[in-house]
């Protein structure tokens, strides 16, 4: 049987026995996702944007085992595709860049590992393989902050350059 535990402040935590504490640093390890998930939609005209504070985008490239990055991936999911539901998708084409933010970088090289899960849930609201970047164009970003991700839908610019004449 699992149980979600709460978050504890250091200071609380602090009070708490070694037992205890050992115990739920075990339940945090166990279920990465475990701080609570807060979500903000906006809508600008024809820019989306999501805002789910708390959600981890873990570099998941050569740092878990499989069992702890399937917990992490299926975490992100029961975030996203709920909220997702809830949204009506935009016309298509679409340019989507989702951002991970966190206290610390990854390596630029392992961004796209960090964004692959929230890509997938993506592809599969907009109905369209994320390998067609005709239709759907996905950029993964990093800033540094309080961990969050932040995922922006709009129109993709379809606008040609300018043909030169000679």
């Amino acid at each position: 049987m699992k149980h979600s535990l709460p978050y504890l402040s250091p200071a609380l935590l602090a009070r708490q026995t070694p037992e205890v504490r050992a115990m739920l640093a075990k339940a945090r390890r166990a279920s990465p996702q475990a701080a609570p998930v807060t979500a903000t939609v906006t809508r600008e005209g024809d820019v989306v944007t999501v805002v789910l504070d708390g959600m981890l985008l873990a570099s998941l490239s050569n740092t878990y085992n499989w069992r702890a990055t399937n917990r992490i991936k299926q975490a992100q999911s029961a975030v996203l595709r709920p909220l997702l539901a809830t949204l009506k998708c935009p016309p298509l084409p679409l340019d989507i860049t989702i951002t991970r933010i966190a206290w610390q970088p990854v390596d630029p090289r392992n961004l796209d590992c960090c964004g692959k899960r929230p890509i997938d849930d993506l592809a599969r609201w907009t109905g369209v393989d994320d390998a067609r970047e005709d239709v759907v164009r996905y950029t993964v970003t990093q800033e540094t902050g309080a961990t969050a991700c932040k995922i922006v839908i709009r129109p993709m610019n379809t606008a040609t350059p300018p043909t030169v004449s000679r």
